[in-house]
């Protein structure tokens, strides 16, 4: 009976060790560490996807697909130098990957390197003609360098592409009010509130544009909009602050200049603008100690 008890006891031992041993062997396995990677990947957990996608490649650093998401990790975590790097090597294992040159591309307009970006976003629509991200991104790495028309087709390509895509519309819109085509402008942004009624840039942008069409109560209306949909944006208090003035509500438009330099305090034309409200009320002092505070801010004004 002993014999027998021993022998249930080393066989219950062995099935436990086997048991919990189990999913020790499989954590370096490449299915269990590509899946914790998408695991933390999609609950943002960037930290520990790029030290995962780190362990999958060093078992397989031929994996190009792992460079790919180490380095789309790297650019939530504004490491864009190391993803450059992962997205380089990820062509080089495969150089027909469109999605490394459409992300290193990407990767570039963050760095301001838009000659370079334009040649990797071209590349990627060589590749894959119906990447309306690309068009857009692409879009934007002309539109910083001043060639607007290249800019212009590649964001209504884009949006040809990708009707719901609402960032190509607020692009192009932007261009329109800045051709002072206001008409073309509010259309673009309306569109693009269609899409997304939560977009502030959207609703601040097409203010711009009512506001240069003297439309001054849908101005502010957009304005208050994009100010609830993002109370600690500066940008928006500083454009209505700029209407107020135009209205000549001076108290109002030092409510919002106020606001904006509490929300932005190192932007020198936040000062320049409180001073020509103080300038407009007669307060002498105050608008020279705030063109002052300007000069100090930025001595090439």
């Amino acid at each position: 009976m002993r014999k027998i008890i021993l022998l249930l006891l080393t066989l219950l031992f062995l099935f436990s060790a086997t048991t919990f041993a189990e999913p020790n062997a499989n954590e370096n396995s490449a299915e269990y560490l590509s899946q914790k990677a998408k695991e933390s990947y999609e609950a943002k957990d960037y930290d520990s996807a790029v030290a995962t996608y780190t362990k999958i490649i060093e078992l397989d650093p031929a994996n190009s697909e792992a460079y790919d998401k180490r380095g789309s990790a790297y650019i939530y975590l504004k490491k864009y130098e190391l993803a450059i790097a992962d997205f380089t090597k990820a062509i080089e294992l495969n150089p027909q990957d469109k999605f490394s040159y459409f992300y290193r591309g990407t990767t570039y307009t963050k760095l301001d390197s838009y000659k370079t970006a334009i040649s990797d976003l071209t590349r990627a629509l060589e590749l894959d003609p119906k990447n309306g991200d690309a068009y857009n991104n692409r879009g934007w790495s002309y539109d910083q360098l001043g060639q607007t028309d290249l800019a212009l087709a590649d964001y209504t390509k884009a949006i040809e592409i990708k009707p719901s895509f609402v960032n190509p519309y607020i692009n192009r819109g932007e261009i329109y009010r800045k051709q002072s085509k206001y008409a073309l402008g509010i259309a673009d942004f309306s569109k693009a509130i269609e899409i997304d009624s939560n977009s502030w840039i959207a609703h601040n942008d097409r203010a711009l544009c009512y506001a240069a069409l003297e439309q001054n109560i849908l101005a502010l209306a957009d304005y208050e909009m994009a100010l609830k949909l993002n109370p600690q944006n500066p940008i928006t208090y500083y454009n209505r602050g700029l209407l107020h003035i135009q209205q000549k509500h001076y108290n109002s438009a030092l409510n919002d200049f106020n606001k904006a330099i509490e929300l932005d305090p190192k932007n020198s034309n936040y000062y320049i603008d409180r001073g020509v409200a103080y300038y407009w009320q007669n307060q002498y002092k105050l608008a020279v100690s705030e063109f002052e505070k300007a000069i100090e801010l930025d001595p090439q004004i």
